[in-house]
């Protein structure tokens, strides 16, 4: 079995290892807000004079990290439901809640490179939607 790496979250960083917005080196910023500081650093390449790129972050990458907050969980620290996702993904039949292996999914829905599937612990009742995105695809 091959090593699994996992990617949990993104920096955007010059040519000289510099972050974008002065970010702190241990933060880990969503794909959407990567993406977007990204995207402005590029607005202002000719200012700065600088060329900023993204750069994924895997598990264990960094020592210490934490987590830029998320605003869509509510309730959560930031921290502790980005932690969760990136040991879900480890093992993701396991529920991530009590970490019990009787869970069980529903149908897959799939639309435009995303598949979403409804998953149910038979234990601890926590409810909780798999996504699932198309990365490449296998011609036969």
């Amino acid at each position: 079995m091959g090593i699994i790496m996992i990617i949990v979250g993104y920096q955007v960083v010059n040519q000289f290892g510099n972050h974008w917005n002065n970010r702190p080196s241990f933060e880990i910023l969503t794909e959407e807000t990567a993406i977007s500081e990204l995207t402005e650093s590029r607005l202002k390449q000719e200012e700065t004079g600088e060329f900023y790129q993204l750069l994924s972050i895997l598990d264990g990458d960094i020592e210490e990290p934490t987590f830029e907050a998320d605003s869509a969980i509510k309730g959560e620290s930031p921290n502790q439901t980005q932690r969760q996702i990136i040991e879900y993904k480890k093992t993701p039949s396991h529920c991530p809640d009590c970490h019990s292996g009787e869970i069980e999914g529903g149908s897959v829905d799939i639309d435009a490179g995303v598949a979403t599937q409804k998953v149910v612990c038979n234990v601890c009742d926590a409810v909780w939607t798999d996504i699932y995105k198309l990365t490449s695809f296998q011609k036969h």
